[in-house]
């Protein structure tokens, strides 16, 4: 089950953008990590210790405070994210991790100080309330380990590739408190886009072990391309070996071939029969973040009888005299 957001804090789901955005202030004064004091029975979640409490609102204000990714949450839920398209076209949400950057943007929103009329102060009490104070220098900010990253390789077959797919993964976690370590799965959908070149590494960011006194570990996908049986790949452009008779290649005639996509390619093997070569413009892979496909080549392997009877050799040379040599 995914995070409550409007839970962490503390609102209702018909909250508006501007109570959201309260919410978020009141709760990240009360649990900063610059700040010396944290009350866990004054949160809205009361079991959730500071520095996870501290992260938890920033991934909901990121959520909550789009009105995008709130929509998508608020009909799917947190799983609904994990394949929500961004306007800009980025597949899947993944908790960006900045909470300093949340947090400043935030505060840049609420009500500023040096409002006034007539000398005196505009600013709601309320609104006074969640204005942000001089927090200690950053240096002052304890260091927070992090738990080791997973790594997982992840098999993918060309088609994925080709076509985009989410990859359904199930992996298992570990949770160490006070010194008692429990096991736990997980579930993710992740996103193979289009072209996707293997060795590409996707992250889920604190998603991975979780222990006291640590920040959760990440999750990485490294991407693995499974061999094809009849196609190679290299970037965007797709390789093939098919072969002919010597019939074939003398004679000549139409050859099928079947593309990536399924698409039937037409080859006349009399047009190709003295390089052994075919190219295929536009037929091969999709371009990674980009527009059209690569080719696809077709080479051409002879396949000779492993025996010719003399009589027929002789009547070979008769055809085809010198042609041959």
């Amino acid at each position: 089950m995914g995070l409550d957001y409007y839970a962490i804090l503390g609102i209702g789901r018909s909250a508006s953008a501007s109570a959201v955005n309260l919410a978020y202030r009141i709760v990240a004064r009360a649990c900063h990590p610059m700040r010396g004091y944290y009350r866990p029975e004054q949160m809205p979640i009361q079991t959730i210790p500071q520095w996870r409490y501290w992260e938890m609102i920033g991934e909901a204000y990121e959520v909550l405070s789009d009105a995008a990714r709130r929509q998508v949450y608020d009909l799917h839920g947190e799983e609904g994210l994990q394949t929500y398209i961004a306007p800009d076209g980025t597949v899947g949400y993944t908790f960006s991790g900045d909470c300093d950057r949340i947090y400043s943007e935030a505060m840049a929103a609420a009500p500023s100080n040096d409002r006034s009329e007539g000398g005196r102060s505009c600013v709601p009490f309320w609104e006074k309330l969640t204005l942000p104070e001089p927090l200690p220098p950053r240096e002052s900010l304890p260091t927070i380990r992090k738990c080791a990253p997973k790594v997982y390789i992840l098999h993918v077959t060309l088609e994925d590739i080709f076509y985009g797919v989410m990859k359904t993964v199930v992996y298992h976690n570990s949770i160490t408190h006070n010194g008692v370590t429990t096991f736990v799965d997980r579930t993710v959908s992740v996103p193979i886009k289009p072209g996707l070149l293997p060795g590409s590494t996707i992250l889920f960011a604190q998603m991975g072990d979780q222990c006291d006194d640590h920040l959760p570990g990440d999750v990485v996908f490294e991407v693995a391309e499974i061999p094809h049986y009849r196609f190679k790949r290299m970037g965007p452009t797709l390789s093939a070996t098919f072969n002919i008779s010597l019939m074939q290649a003398l004679a000549g005639g139409t050859l099928t071939l079947v593309g990536i996509d399924g698409k039937i390619l037409l080859v006349e093997l009399a047009k190709v029969c003295t390089n052994m070569l075919a190219l295929f413009d536009g037929e091969g892979m999709p371009v990674l973040d980009g527009v059209g496909r690569g080719n696809l080549y077709v080479t051409f392997s002879v396949r000779f009888p492993r025996y010719i009877p003399l009589s027929d050799r002789q009547q070979l040379v008769q055809v085809l005299g010198n042609s041959i040599w």
